[in-house]
C-alpha cells in the first residue's frame, strides 16, 4: 500500500529521468518490463529517486521536477506473464493485463483497473495488439473492472511532450505516463490502428490519478473519489461497482483496507484468502538480542524497544507453512504473557529459504486502536497451552 499521489509523481519522474539521462542514441533506454516493475514498486510503497539535472537545459526545470504530493492510498498487483497470455492447455483464459490497480471507498464503492503497458514514441505505429486488447476488454468485462493502457511515452529530449486530454499537468516528466481507456470495437474509444499522438491525445497523465482540476477532483479527496472521477473523465459513462456478493464466483472480492488484489489460478483473491480461518497469527517473542542481520536491529522484546523495533521482531522470520500465512491477516506479538503489539498484514508474506530451512516475514502496521482491543481479548480469551513450545499459533475471527 502507499501514498497514491506520491507515488504516481515520483514514478513518472523517476521513468522520465532514467529514459533522458540513460540515452545514448535514439533507442530507448529502459525495457517496458522494467518500467512497469518501476512503476509497482512505487505504488507498492517503495521510493526510488533519480538525482541529476536535466540533460536539456542543466537546471531543475519544471519538465524535470514534476509536482508536490499530498498522500492517497492505492493497492498495487502485478500480474504474472501466465496470467496476462493465459494457457490454453490449462483452460486458463488471458486478462491482456500486467498489473491492477484497486481503490475502494467507505461506502462499498470499488474501482478496479486493469492495466496493459506498453512503449509509446510519438510519430511511430502504435504498438497496441488487437488480440491482447480483446482479452483485456473481455477479463475487465468478466471482473467488473475498468480496461486502461498506460503508455510510457519516449520522447526525444527531456523537455518535449506529447498533448493529452489534461491543461493542468503539462510538464514533459508528467506527461511521460499516460493512461489510455480501452473500448470496444465500433465506439471512438477502440485504440487499435490508432496513431500514437491520437492514443495520447485521448488519455490523462498518471499524475491525474492522484488529484486533478480536469478531471474534476482535488488531492484532499476519498481515494476512491479521486479514482472514480479519473475514470469518468475518460469515460462518463462509467459507474464504480458496488460490493460485490462473495458468492458471485465470476466477480472479484472485496478489497479489505491494507489488502492487495491478486488474480491467481484463474480467480480474484485478495492478498489473503477471504475465509475467516487463520486470519490472526499470534507469535511469542523471546527475551531480546542484538539481531545480526541487515533488516532489523534487534529480536525478541524488551522493556526499552521503540515501537519500530518491536514490530520489526515481529515481521520476521517464522517457521511457517506458507499456503497458510498467506491467510493471515493481523499479527499479534505477545512477550511475557502480556500483549506487546498488534498490527495489520498488508501485503502477500515474503519467503526465502536459508541454508534448507524455509520462513516468512510480514509486512505490518500498527492496526486501528479498536482492532488492537479486539485483537487483544480474542488472544485473553484463547490462552496458550501451557508449556508449549511453538512460539505462533493461530486464532480465527468470529
Amino acid at each position: 500500500m502507499s501514498d497514491l499521489l506520491d507515488a504516481v509523481i515520483r514514478s513518472a519522474r523517476t521513468f522520465h529521468r532514467l529514459e533522458h539521462l540513460g540515452r545514448r542514441g535514439p533507442t530507448s533506454t529502459l525495457k517496458e518490463e522494467t518500467i512497469t516493475d518501476l512503476l509497482l514498486a512505487e505504488l507498492q510503497g517503495r521510493e526510488f529517486e533519480v538525482v541529476g539535472r536535466c540533460p536539456r537545459c542543466g537546471g531543475e526545470c519544471p519538465d524535470w521536477t514534476g509536482s508536490p504530493r499530498r498522500p492517497m492510498r492505492v493497492r498495487a498487483k502485478a500480474l504474472t506473464k501466465y496470467q496476462e497470455g493465459g494457457n490454453s492447455a490449462h483452460g486458463k483464459a488471458p486478462t491482456g493485463a500486467d498489473f491492477v490497480l484497486a481503490m475502494r471507498g467507505t461506502d462499498g464503492r470499488e474501482v478496479l483497473m486493469f492495466v496493459q503497458a506498453k512503449r509509446a514514441v510519438p510519430g511511430k505505429k502504435s504498438l497496441v495488439e488487437a488480440d491482447q486488447y480483446r482479452a483485456l476488454l473481455r477479463a475487465a468485462t468478466d471482473h467488473h473492472a475498468v480496461p486502461l493502457y498506460a503508455f510510457y511515452v519516449q520522447q526525444p529530449d527531456a523537455h518535449t511532450s506529447t498533448d493529452t486530454r489534461c491543461s493542468r499537468h503539462v510538464s514533459a516528466a508528467e506527461r511521460s505516463i499516460v493512461l489510455v481507456m480501452a473500448g470496444e470495437s465500433g465506439t471512438a474509444d477502440y485504440l487499435p490502428g490508432l496513431s500514437t499522438v491520437d492514443l495520447l491525445s485521448r488519455g490523462l497523465p498518471l499524475r491525474c490519478l492522484g488529484g486533478c482540476p480536469t478531471v474534476g477532483s482535488t488531492e484532499r479527496a476519498p481515494v476512491v473519489e479521486r479514482a472514480d472521477a479519473f475514470i469518468r473523465a475518460l469515460d462518463s459513462d462509467y459507474r464504480p461497482r458496488e460490493r460485490v456478493d462473495r458468492s458471485d464466483d465470476g466477480a472479484p472480492p472485496d478489497i479489505p483496507d491494507g489488502a492487495a488484489v491478486v488474480y491467481d489460478d484463474g480467480a480474484w483473491r485478495v492478498g489473503r484468502v477471504d475465509a475467516a480461518e487463520d486470519q490472526v497469527l499470534v507469535v511469542r517473542l523471546g527475551a531480546q538480542a542484538v539481531a545480526e542481520e541487515p533488516d532489523r536491529t534487534c529480536i525478541g522484546w524488551g522493556q526499552g524497544m521503540t515501537a519500530d523495533q518491536v514490530r520489526d521482531a515481529a515481521r520476521m522470520w517464522w517457521k511457517l507453512n506458507q499456503a497458510r500465512a498467506a491467510r493471515v491477516r493481523h499479527l499479534v506479538a505477545v512477550a511475557e504473557g502480556e500483549v506487546v503489539g498488534v498490527y495489520d498484514v498488508v501485503a502477500d508474506p515474503r519467503s526465502e529459504s536459508v541454508n534448507g530451512v524455509h520462513r516468512i516475514a510480514f509486512e505490518l502496521v500498527d492496526a486501528a486502536s479498536d482492532r488492537r482491543r479486539e485483537l487483544s481479548a480474542l488472544v485473553a480469551a484463547h490462552p496458550a497451552k501451557s508449556g508449549a513450545r511453538n512460539p505462533v499459533r493461530y486464532l480465527s475471527l468470529a
